[in-house]
């Protein structure tokens, strides 16, 4: 079951429980939130892995923060979110404009 799923059905039992001991002690809870966290870890490792590899690629990027670098990278098909990041990017260049072929 996916981390989110995981998670998603914890907060749905504590909220329909609403006794914070009776809803703590379930087992294997504990146990589960490490491995959910284990996952999460190793999720935001690959990812910087990934933002490492892309700025090793092009060195620009490394002017850019990870969540910005992210959306960047995420949206590199939309000029309207591309153009957030061009003047951190390149000195002197406030925007781009993409003309259609």
């Amino acid at each position: 079951m996916a981390v989110n799923t995981r998670l998603s059905f914890h907060m749905q039992r504590m909220h329909e429980d609403m006794n914070a001991k009776r809803a703590l002690i379930v087992p294997d809870f504990l146990q589960d939130l490490h491995d959910m966290s284990r996952k999460l870890d190793e999720s935001q490792k690959i990812l910087f892995q990934l933002l490492e590899r892309k700025r090793k690629e092009f060195p620009r990027f490394y002017f850019i923060q990870n969540d910005d670098l992210f959306e960047l990278l995420g949206n590199a098909k939309d000029p309207s979110r591309v153009n957030k990041h061009v003047k951190k990017c390149f000195e002197g260049i406030k925007r781009l404009e993409f003309k259609p072929i």
